[in-house]
């Protein structure tokens, strides 16, 4: 959160179901088998299906999907800016994307590059926020947390959830 707040333009983000945007191994999928049985069909035997993403609750799935993301950084740094996949690797806790930046420009910028990069690994980075609008107005309408956010920061009050503390944006504190 410290760092998340280091410069005056902040913006947040989520990727987008990322657990199950990462495969097992399927040398591995059958330590992540399960059982479902139709509440119907009392008589007979439950279906066996093992997963091929990865789980929330599984306690390697973290590390897995955080390499995944990492991995996705290295693998297309060739063809995106340096300080673009340095940020990947530094920026992100598991899936949320917490970043301030000293002008709008360079979070607008940043933003739309991180979107590109990893979709190019597979991941859609969606539900932004900032305390910004022009930053929220620079992206696509489909990837920001249009549910929360105002654009034109009319709406005094809003609140978003970060890191378990929470946001005012357009107030711009944390509270608890």
């Amino acid at each position: 959160l410290l760092r998340f707040r280091n410069y005056p333009y902040a913006v947040s983000a989520d990727v987008e179901a990322m657990f199950h945007q990462v495969k097992v191994l399927d040398r591995d999928s059958n330590f992540l088998r399960f059982l479902w049985k139709d509440p119907i069909q009392l008589d007979s035997k439950p279906d066996v299906y093992k997963m091929l993403v990865h789980i929330f609750g599984a306690k390697d799935s973290p590390s897995c999907v955080s390499y995944a993301l990492r991995k996705t950084a290295e693998d297309f740094r060739d063809e995106f800016d340096e300080a673009l996949c340095s940020a990947v690797l530094n920026i992100f806790y598991a899936d949320d994307l917490l970043k301030s930046f000293i002008q709008e420009s360079e979070a607008s910028q940043t933003s739309t590059e991180l979107m590109k990069l990893l979709h190019r690994g597979g991941f859609r980075l969606t539900k932004f926020l900032s305390n910004s609008p022009d930053v929220l107005h620079s992206l696509p309408a489909t990837e920001i947390a249009l549910e929360n956010v105002d654009l034109a920061f009319q709406q005094p009050g809003v609140i978003e959830r970060t890191l378990g503390v929470r946001w005012d944006i357009r107030a711009d504190i944390f509270t608890f």
